[in-house]
């Protein structure tokens, strides 16, 4: 459902993107790794134009139409009163994909307080290790849409 703040045209971020070609990967990718397992010509799929307005995601209207919120608890590898731990998925080849889940029906942008504290510390940019502190100010951000 488009509302006020649903982008009805792309913003000049996505405006600007190669929507449609066909980009090489670059010489420095994964790809080129000696452990990478796939030898031959790998190519990077055309970027597609997004969907504007995006759809509702499902379970978008609340709890009563979310798939994670109708799914009985006791299907849950874990959970407390706050969380479920959930396995996703059936065919993948690693031994556990799993996601955990707030109980409440939340994004992480509207997850409460409390919630988000007992997730931890946030992960510094650039993956694992110590946080370095920041220099200089961080830009605006946009959206994609």
């Amino acid at each position: 459902m488009a509302t006020s703040s649903t982008p009805q045209e792309p913003s000049a971020f996505v405006r600007r993107l190669p929507t449609g070609e066909r980009l090489p990967l670059p010489a420095d990718s994964v790809a080129a790794w000696e452990t990478f397992p796939f030898e031959g010509d790998l190519r990077v799929r055309p970027l597609q134009p997004p969907v504007l307005p995006e759809p509702d995601r499902h379970g978008e209207h609340g709890p009563e139409q979310c798939r994670t919120c109708l799914k009985p608890v006791t299907e849950a590898l874990w959970a407390d009163d706050h969380w479920r731990l959930d396995a996703i998925g059936t065919e993948s080849r690693l031994p556990a994909v799993v996601l955990l889940q707030p109980r409440g029906h939340h994004d992480l942008a509207d997850l409460p307080a409390e919630r988000a504290a007992e997730l931890g510390p946030p992960a510094p940019a650039g993956g694992a290790g110590p946080a370095r502190p920041r220099r200089g100010r961080p830009g605006p951000r946009q959206p994609l849409g």
